[in-house]
């Protein structure tokens, strides 16, 4: 009995993580559709939920629902909008776009540099000079030996 499915590619493991990380991110639509056309127009853009709420926070960056001529292998709606699935096309100036992924940058590596690291840089300045610390912490199982060898240093 043969596979329904067909057989994967050979695809480098570097590409395929980078492929599902770009998917996860954005999601599957911005994924398949190329926007490189956009670049020739001097815009930039991105597929949103054709919701108002979405559509108004992204107006709130200064994007603007694209309407245009037809683009290829992209089907326009009859208001002029492109528009895949329950998504639609918005657009902004490269630079804003630029601004935008730059912010965005800037905020995820503030939620990283969490209030955990301010705790240990805290610890580490407050450690007299000479001393060593120990931040990170380890699980280990102890056995009969190890406890012993606790107590026989502690008597010594």
């Amino acid at each position: 009995m043969s596979s329904p499915l067909p057989a994967p590619k050979e695809i480098d493991p570097a590409k395929r993580r980078a492929r599902i990380a770009s998917v996860l991110e954005r999601g599957f639509i911005n994924y398949k559709l190329d926007l490189s056309w956009l670049k020739e127009r001097g815009l930039a853009g991105q597929f949103v939920r054709n919701d108002p709420n979405a559509i108004a926070g992204l107006e709130a960056l200064d994007f603007e629902v694209y309407k245009g001529e037809n683009v290829p292998n992209i089907h326009n709606a009859a208001d002029g909008t492109i528009r895949v699935g329950d998504t639609i096309l918005m657009v902004t100036s490269p630079e804003n776009m630029d601004d935008i992924r730059y912010v965005q940058d800037q905020l995820i590596k503030a939620r990283h540099n969490s209030d955990k690291q301010i705790e240990e840089k805290s610890f580490v300045d407050g450690v007299e000079p000479g001393l060593t610390p120990i931040i990170e912490s380890r699980v280990e199982e102890a056995n009969a030996d190890h406890i012993s060898a606790a107590i026989n240093e502690e008597n010594k």
